[in-house]
């Protein structure tokens, strides 16, 4: 609880619904005690920095779920962002998941995206890069939920049931989505199937609301303002429709690359069957490529300015094609994903990067 809360007779009565001995007739008293055993205690009383989110903590830090990797923070849970703490975490081994991806995923550039912009999420920090949007749209059963379970794999539990780390685009408030970002921070905000949100201003709300990095400003119940939650992350999205389609204002596309198509191809048995083999090794193996992209960043700081530097290249190179300010917008993420592709196969996942990039890059060619 906040210092403010224990030394305020008012305010400390409050905590009489958590089970505090406390009520209005020795609120006073109590305050009394608490600031005399903090003046008696407080060349005893380590402090310890803590957050109520995850993500980049200054640049020294990351909080991966409850793990803090780099110095010390600890992790302050509550009711509203415990389940989305427990979805980040490792589980399985690294090799089991890295042969997952080389055997069914890595001859499919669709589902490689997903890897990189899953990445590329947690670099926006190191870039500084804003926040954008991906999404995967097309005919249902073609594999775009088991491509969000890929990319979700890279940091945590790759399930939208329980404590996974996707999330469904049903009945919940742009209120909500926006706190999840908070506590997210630089994880990906992975949200599943657009037709499943009844009410398409929600959607459309999040198309430009979620890459701002910040949520709008809110007052409290004494005419005081909230402070104001900010996060940069990457929002990946699928549907049948694509998620432009949703909002009448035409910057939207400005804001997201859309892929659309089958990642896994069509329905035969074969890709069936790759879809489930992916879901069920994906299930027991997860978290390791995040982790190692976090270390490596804390470890080797010199590298942030090799990035950097391979964003502007890679932009310069992309940019030479451009033919109007939306597509030059769209390959600043384009830029930016394929920082991440480079490092993720630095540091050990299979694939051939620049053939994905190179169907990323033909949606934008083609409108």
């Amino acid at each position: 609880i906040e210092r403010s809360q224990v030394m305020n007779a008012r305010n400390i009565v409050q905590l009489a619904d958590f089970g505090a001995p406390v009520h209005s007739g020795n609120a006073a008293e109590i305050v009394r005690f608490l600031d005399a055993f903090e003046a008696a205690n407080v060349s005893l009383l380590a402090p310890r920095r803590c957050s109520e989110r995850m993500g980049w903590v200054g640049s020294d830090t990351f909080l991966y779920g409850r793990t803090s990797i780099g110095a010390p923070v600890d992790v302050v849970e509550n009711d509203a962002n415990r389940k989305l703490i427990s979805g980040v975490g490792v589980g399985g081994s690294w090799v089991e998941w890295a042969k997952i991806i080389d055997t069914h995923v890595k001859h499919r550039p669709l589902v490689m995206l997903g890897i990189y912009t899953s990445v590329a999420s947690l670099l926006l920090h190191v870039l500084d890069q804003p926040g954008f949007v991906v999404e995967w749209s097309g005919m249902t059963s073609r594999g775009k939920t088991t491509t969000l379970r890929v990319a979700a794999s890279v940091y945590g539990i790759p399930d939208d049931k329980g404590d996974g780390m996707i999330y469904s685009w049903k009945a919940r408030s742009v209120a909500s989505f926006m706190y999840s970002a908070f506590v997210l921070q630089n994880f990906p905000l992975i949200l599943d199937d657009t037709k499943r949100q009844p009410n398409h201003e929600v959607i459309a709300s999040m198309m430009y609301d979620h890459p701002s990095g910040q949520d709008s400003n809110r007052g409290t119940a004494d005419g005081k303002m909230r402070p104001t939650n900010r996060w940069r992350s990457i929002l990946m999205s699928t549907g049948e429709a694509p998620i432009t389609s949703f909002s009448r204002d035409g910057g939207g596309r400005a804001r997201c690359l859309s892929l659309r198509g089958a990642p896994f191809g069509d329905e035969s048995t074969e890709n069936q069957g790759s879809t489930n083999d992916v879901r069920d090794g994906l299930l027991k193996n997860y978290g390791h490529l995040g982790q190692r992209v976090i270390e490596y960043l804390i470890l080797n700081k010199e590298a942030w300015k090799r990035l950097r530097d391979q964003y502007d290249a890679a932009l310069d190179a992309l940019t030479k094609g451009a033919t109007d300010a939306v597509s030059c917008r769209l390959y600043e993420y384009v830029a930016t994903i394929a920082v991440a592709a480079r490092l993720c196969h630095e540091l050990g996942v299979p694939a051939d990067q620049e053939e994905a990039l190179r169907v990323m890059c033909s949606y934008i060619e083609e409108g």
